[in-house]
């Protein structure tokens, strides 16, 4: 299965993805985690599991992923845990890597980064899929784009051939009573 993954993660440059909706603040659900959610909570990462859950959810709307977790055996839920997922679409498939961690004040960060392959032009995506992202900067002849629903969203249109690597990136903070 790793042999697999790391095959289809070397193919990127070769997928294409059609939608990317924009992104929202997580907001806290009370519908059951996700699988990956639920197998870091049996290996003891459970103070931030709500907050990766809102996460997670925010970047999948369906638990129908594959999934590979990251955690500390020694202190599952005092160290940071990571979720990396490969999304399949009938055209493609999508990253993303997200890192949970507790806070000392008893908060938890939660930070991610999602790729996605188009094979639409990065002028194209902009005008259409992205019309409502304001620019914000320019990363090293990169145009970034934030997210209208939160300032801690941005995407990158990175020409790639004759189609566009879009790779978002994001980080939420969650006080100590947001579980």
């Amino acid at each position: 299965m790793l042999k697999s993954l790391l095959t289809t993660v070397a193919a990127i440059s070769l997928l294409s993805l059609c939608t990317v909706a924009p992104a929202q603040e997580p907001e806290k659900e009370k519908a059951k985690d996700y699988r990956a959610i639920e197998a870091l909570k049996g290996k003891g990462f459970t103070t931030c599991a709500g907050n990766a859950s809102n996460v997670l959810k925010f970047l999948h709307k369906n638990d129908d992923f594959a999934y590979l977790n990251t955690w500390n055996v020694k202190g599952a839920d005092t160290h940071a845990a990571t979720v990396f997922t490969v999304k399949p679409y009938s055209d493609g498939h999508s990253y993303a890597s997200l890192t949970t961690t507790l806070r000392p004040d008893g908060g938890c960060d939660a930070a991610f980064t999602q790729i996605f392959f188009f094979t639409e032009t990065c002028p194209k995506l902009r005008d259409t899929t992205f019309k409502d992202w304001k620019f914000y900067m320019d990363l090293g002849g990169v145009p970034v784009y934030e997210d209208p629903t939160s300032t801690t969203v941005v995407i990158a249109l990175a020409p790639a051939g004759t189609g566009c690597l879009v790779l978002k990136n994001g980080t939420f903070y969650f006080n100590p009573n947001e579980k």
